[in-house]
């Protein structure tokens, strides 16, 4: 082929549909005098097999043409360049292959000038959506608005086999950077399944107010059907706004409102409804709402986290696309406002907490405000300081608190009252070598005011002491550390029987394997005497990873609060925590336990298995405690199971359990099955999920103080099955897998 080197070339040829066909590759021609140049500097060849200058200044390229560059390479039998009017023209059977877009047609011409490009009886594919568009024309005019006419759209190798949308136009003015389709058929396995005479979409993918694709989903309450409208409200601001029907239930609407400032995001949330058949005869309204907020004004930084709902099952009786609300083992709601400011180094800030129960048991509200803080962070050579004085009042009571203390802790459980705190922290370290010596120091200072009853004078004194050495062995093929940990722990002993108890600490953690873990936090400080032996390991070889901790301590005196919360304990006390987590390719262990060997047995391990391949994946999980200290709880016992199969390239199965061994209780099962392949996707997902009875088998010591009918009522709401169905367009509708997302879910929390 002949080839010119002077000669450079600028095409426009592209599509754009936005969110509803996918994407738009443009280039513009340019043809000045002798030379067709590229708006960028990219050089651009031109190769004929025949090259022939003829009248009018033109150059006709027959016989096989070839213009390339960096966004693409345009081919064709045949075209003539005009130098005069700077266009292509009688361009035939060509086809343009970009990055993102490969187009066919039959004819074609360009007019740089005029704006001009048409081409006819073609064909694109859309390579990112793997979308197909087959068109009799595309014309492109002066005011840069672009149609197709007789246009259909598809994902499938055969249209009659799977989905078609066909149209009688579809135009796009790209300066609004708005469209509209005209006459949109819509057709499943060759029949006219759905028309519209109209629709209108944005024809951008940068934000652009209009309606979103809408989401239908089919579930035991009927047909789901949101129609989302996006509104961009500023640069950094958008909201969209959901009308909502689900079937069996009624009408509402669901609210998402987004703003960005710096590195902070703000929202707020609102799912509303005027009334659900299912839950009330009487129409009453449902909602929920939560707002996120955050402000930086000079050296003032304010917070908000402000939720509300007006009955607690609303969350999980009523599934919703809102993320902040979708996770359905939440048990309470926020309600936080937060002020505070740089201080001497540290900061001060004042606290609104307050927490709605989403149990309904009883409504009540857990509430701590104000809360005055100042906090301190600091170091000095191989020293670390902490300081940390806070002021609670509280108002509300812990709900939990007061379902589940012992009879021997109801007493001092108190809803009303305030509680001062000052805890420092000194960590000192100094090094030798291979050798680390560090010590530890706490104080903490409390005090109550209950019904202007103040107590005083509750000081207490941590000490911890601790020798460390660490071996490290390195070669070309594997790594490992090994750490010994001697230490010498104290905390001194204060009668606290009649001081008030205001919390529960919010994680449930065993009492016996860090000295610093209370599950009654500030409220019941423990004194201890005790020894600590702990090694730690970590080793690697190509592919396997392990960590391996152990910990060993022995207390040398009982402790007096624990004797005055749990009655009489065996002399010199001692435990066993192991931790162990192994990975080896695709496969993941972990595993820790806290061993009492007074009791000779296990109180409390913690198991989990993991595998995760292209074809399959698969975890198991095994959780335990029992006698739970300062609970009236005798044991929890929980296994999860789940696995995802992928039978084949179009067909996955996904299947997974929760449940309480302990009180012999299905808490989950669900079931998937999703069918996938060029055109379409099918999935259908059954859930059947039950809140765990605690009445049964005596899993709660003491169950008189328990609100039987208001538990049954939560039993009989939450307790359901669903089938839910999706079906997605490929390349046309959003991904919304929720077989995979309830996967993922298990794993997240697995």
């Amino acid at each position: 082929m002949h080839q010119i080197k002077s000669l450079h070339i600028l095409c426009i040829v592209g599509l754009f549909l936005s969110q509803v066909v996918g994407a738009m590759q443009q280039c513009v021609i340019n043809i000045p005098g002798q030379f067709v140049e590229f708006s960028t500097t990219d050089d651009v060849n031109v190769a004929a097999n025949e090259i022939t200058l003829i009248e009018d200044q033109s150059v006709y390229l027959r016989n096989g043409f070839e213009i390339s560059s960096s966004l693409g390479l345009l081919s064709g039998d045949s075209a003539v360049q005009n130098q005069s009017n700077n266009s292509l023209s009688s361009i035939q059977n060509a086809s343009f292959a970009g990055s993102n877009i490969f187009i066919n047609f039959t004819r074609g011409t360009f007019e740089p000038k005029s704006n001009l490009q048409e081409f006819l009886k073609g064909i694109a594919l859309i390579k990112n959506k793997n979308l197909f568009i087959s068109f009799n024309k595309f014309l492109r005019n002066e005011q840069s608005e672009i149609n197709f006419y007789n246009t259909n759209i598809t994902s499938c190798a055969q249209s009659s086999e799977g989905w078609n949308i066909s149209a009688e136009n579809i135009y796009i003015n790209e300066k609004t950077e708005r469209g509209s389709i005209r006459d949109l058929n819509l057709e499943l396995f060759d029949k006219t399944i759905f028309k519209l005479p109209y629709l209108p979409f944005p024809a951008t993918t940068e934000r652009l107010s209009g309606f979103l694709m809408p989401d239908i989903s089919f579930s035991n309450d009927g047909l789901d059907f949101y129609i989302p409208i996006f509104l961009v409200t500023s640069e950094s601001s958008d909201i969209t706004f959901s009308p909502r029907r689900i079937n069996d239930r009624g009408s509402g609407v669901e609210i998402n409102f987004r703003s960005r400032k710096e590195d902070m995001l703000n929202t707020f949330d609102l799912i509303y409804f005027s009334g659900d058949k299912k839950y009330s005869s009487n129409d009453d309204e449902r909602w929920a709402f939560k707002l996120e907020q955050s402000f930086v004004i000079s050296n003032l930084h304010l917070k908000f986290n402000w939720s509300d709902l007006s009955d607690s099952l609303l969350l999980s009786d009523i599934p919703t696309n809102l993320d902040s609300f979708s996770n359905r083992r939440n048990y309470t709601l926020p309600q936080k406002v937060f002020i505070g400011i740089p201080l001497f180094g540290g900061r001060l800030s004042v606290e609104n907490e307050n927490y709605i129960s989403l149990n309904p048991f009883e409504l009540i509200e857990f509430k701590k405000a104000p809360k005055i803080q100042y906090e301190y962070f600091g170091s000095i050579s191989n020293s670390q300081l902490s300081i940390d004085l806070k002021s609670e009042k509280f108002s509300k009571p812990d709900i939990l608190l007061q379902l589940f203390a012992r009879d021997r802790l109801s007493q001092n459980i108190k809803s009303f009252g305030r509680r001062d705190i000052l805890d420092l922290k000194i960590a000192s370290y100094l090094y030798a070598g291979p050798h680390k010596f560090k010590l530890n120091n706490q104080v903490i200072l409390k005090n109550y005011d209950v019904e202007n009853n103040v107590s005083q004078n509750n000081a207490f004194i941590r000490s911890y002491f601790a020798f460390e050495r660490d071996f490290f062995s390195k070669t070309k093929t594997y790594k490992h550390n090994l750490g010994i940990e001697l230490g010498l722990g104290f905390a001194n002993y204060q009668n606290q029987s009649s001081d008030p108890i205001f919390d529960l600490n919010s994680s449930i953690v065993s009492l016996f394997g860090d000295h610093n873990n209370e599950i009654l936090g500030y409220d019941r400080i423990i004194d201890e005497r005790f020894l600590k032996l702990g090694i730690k390991s970590s080793y690697k070889r190509n592919d396997l990873r392990n960590i391996n901790k152990m910990f060993y301590k022995k207390r040398l005196s009982n402790s007096k609060v624990l004797e005055q919360l749990m009655g009489p304990l065996p002399d010199n006390q001692d435990f066993l925590m192991i931790k162990n987590k192994t990975g080896y390719k695709n496969t993941n262990f972990y595993v820790s336990g806290l061993y009492d060997n007074n009791l000779n047995k296990f109180i409390n391990y913690d198991a989990k298995l993991n595998y995760d391949r292209s074809q399959f994946r698969f975890f198991i999980s095994k959780k335990f405690t029992r006698n739970i200290i300062n609970l009236d709880i005798n044991e929890f016992n929980y296994l999860e199971i789940g696995s995802e199969i992928f039978i084949n390239a179009s067909l996955n199965l996904m299947f997974g359990l929760r449940e309480d061994l302990f009180g012999d209780q299905k808490i989950e099962n669900f079931l998937g099955l999703g069918y996938e392949n060029c055109c379409f996707a099918f999935r259908i997902i059954a859930n059947d999920d039950r809140l765990v009875n605690l009445t049964k088998n005596n899993q709660f010591i003491n169950m008189r103080d328990l609100n039987y009918a208001n538990w049954e009522k939560m039993i009989s709401l939450e307790n359901k099955s669903r089938i839910s169905f999706e079906f997605e367009f490929k390349g046309l509708t959003n991904k919304k897998n929720k077989i995979s997302k309830l996967f993922n879910e298990y794993l997240k929390n697995f």
